[in-house]
């Protein structure tokens, strides 16, 4: 008795074959198959629809690019899976990273001397601005106990 694949199996390993030969019925039924729940997987992840849609059509390319690599060892949905969460989460980091980017503008500035470049509603006031309040303090006890 020889090993036979289940109809699954050898349905999923006739897709690979296509999308390894670059057809577009193979693409198209892999895209119409998977492309739901995988995009509820992303979704889930990033929760913007539009840039859910980027990721999937980015992690779709990359699945496309390396179908060759694809050793079915796993199911062709499981493999796509992990692209598509891949994809989701590096997404998710470069919009991290875009916010830490923003933090970055209400970080000091410094000139060619290393010494720090204040904003103007933060910079020192000038000396006799500040012997004028200092004045001012001082005679405002003086003028209460007179």
């Amino acid at each position: 008795m020889g090993h036979q694949k289940d109809p699954q199996t050898s349905g999923e390993h006739e897709l690979v074959v296509g999308l390894r030969t670059g057809t577009d019925e193979a693409f198209d039924m892999l895209v119409s198959q998977l492309g739901g729940p995988l995009y509820h997987v992303a979704h889930r992840i990033l929760g913007d629809p539009d840039e859910t849609k980027d990721c999937l059509q980015d992690a779709f390319v990359s699945a496309f690019q390396s179908i060759a690599s694809f050793e079915e060892r796993s199911s062709l949905k499981t493999w796509l899976h992990r692209i598509v969460v891949n994809h989701a989460l590096m997404r998710l980091r470069s919009r991290n990273r875009k916010s830490e980017d923003a933090f970055d503008e209400l970080l000091p500035e410094f000139d060619a001397d290393d010494c720090r470049i204040e904003a103007p509603w933060l910079a020192p006031e000038p000396i006799d601005q500040l012997l004028d309040r200092q004045n001012r303090r001082e005679l405002v006890p003086n003028q209460a106990s007179a």
